[in-house]
């Protein structure tokens, strides 16, 4: 019986297999072709019909099965080989290496180990194996040795691909890896950042000789970092979070400032608890406002927050008044560029532009809930 077949195996190689991982790939081996056992086997008796002859199917299918072993085996072993220990590709040697046994020492003792099955078969003595050896054709030989060249290229292709599929997995994570470092360094140069300013904010407030709106700042701080301690535990807050963290700050800055710093805050409705953000994403550029557009003025200044969720995005606008040093190019926005870019790609946009003697800072980011997938509004 001739058939061609291969066997698919997709296993992980290791320095220490199991018993188990050298057993499961010979089971993958005997079920793959098994199944083309099968068909062939219901070829044979169909055709046989046709022709007005009865084969039993169980009986053909037992001796099918006796001719199957060694391509079982051959299949298991070349899985076995190109699959070893810390094998990362398939180089020359290797492929010659296992190609010269598989072409020149398989097909010769395939054939003289079909001829002793076939010579068992019939009841005959050993001896008449030549004979069986005789009747074979020149025809069928090659198609064994097709067959065996065939699975050889098959499994060395599979393989290929096995491995591509396994380096592209590595070299995936390790940049994984590098995203999550560089997260972390830039979010740990937030942090130190935003304590700095905050303490110089109280500082003024005490040099201000208000002692009562100093207590208070210093009770703020204490809340805006125990907010900051906990999100730098987690790569993602709810946008509610954030946004209380920003009215926070916002208080303690409008102690330094008074009645002159004024807060326009426009949130649209939805349930803003389900999406995510970022830690520490609003408040450096909410920072930057405050700084170039309070700090630098002796006059009212207004600021506008206008948060809202449009189509997939989220888009968060704030204007304040342009002051003296409104460039809008300070250490908080950098590192937030350099996080946006970091987790979202050219998915998230931010940009600064002055407009009609306002300075405007725009951020757009996808909208998303706290698993990652995407969060649409109609509005």
């Amino acid at each position: 019986m001739r058939s061609i077949g291969v066997m698919m195996i997709n296993a992980t190689p290791s320095r220490l297999r199991p018993v188990r991982e050298i057993l499961k790939p010979l089971a993958w081996s005997a079920a793959i072709w098994g199944v083309v056992l099968v068909a062939m086997t219901a070829a044979m008796v169909a055709d046989a019909r046709d022709k007005g002859q009865e084969i039993a199917a169980l009986s053909a299918l037992g001796q099918g099965a006796l001719h199957y072993i060694p391509l079982v085996l051959l299949s298991w072993a070349l899985h076995q080989w190109f699959s070893g220990p810390s094998r990362q590709t398939v180089g020359r040697r290797e492929v010659l290496l296992a190609l010269l046994p598989t072409v020149l020492i398989f097909p010769p003792l395939y054939i003289l180990y079909q001829a002793l099955v076939v010579t068992l078969l019939r009841g005959q003595p050993l001896s008449g194996m030549g004979t069986v050896l005789a009747q074979q054709s020149r025809f069928g030989w090659w198609t064994d040795l097709l067959i065996v060249i065939g699975a050889f290229a098959l499994q060395v292709a599979l393989t290929t691909h096995r491995l591509q599929r396994e380096q592209a997995t590595i070299l995936l994570e390790e940049r994984n890896r590098n995203l999550e470092l560089r997260l972390a360094l830039l979010q740990g140069q937030l942090e130190p950042h935003f304590l700095f300013n905050a303490l110089n904010s109280i500082a003024a407030l005490v040099r201000s000789g208000d002692r009562a709106d100093a207590l208070t700042a210093l009770a703020t701080v204490s809340d805006l970092l125990r907010f900051a301690l906990r999100a730098s535990q987690r790569p993602w807050v709810r946008v509610t979070e954030e946004l209380a963290f920003v009215d926070a700050y916002l208080s303690m800055q409008r102690l330094r400032m008074g009645a002159r710093m004024q807060i326009d805050r426009r949130v649209a409705g939805g349930d803003w608890s389900t999406l995510r953000c970022p830690p520490l994403l609003f408040q450096p550029l909410v920072e930057n406002a405050v700084k170039h557009g309070v700090e630098s003025t002796t006059t009212d200044t207004l600021i506008l927050l206008d948060l809202s969720h449009r189509g997939e995005l989220l888009h968060l606008r704030i204007d304040n008044p342009v002051g003296a040093a409104s460039e809008g190019n300070g250490l908080g926005l950098g590192l937030t560029r350099q996080r946006l870019d970091a987790l979202y790609g050219g998915r998230a946009l931010l940009e600064t532009r002055v407009e009609d003697g306002m300075h405007v800072t725009t951020l757009i980011f996808p909208a998303e809930d706290m698993d990652g997938n995407a969060v649409h509004s109609d509005r």
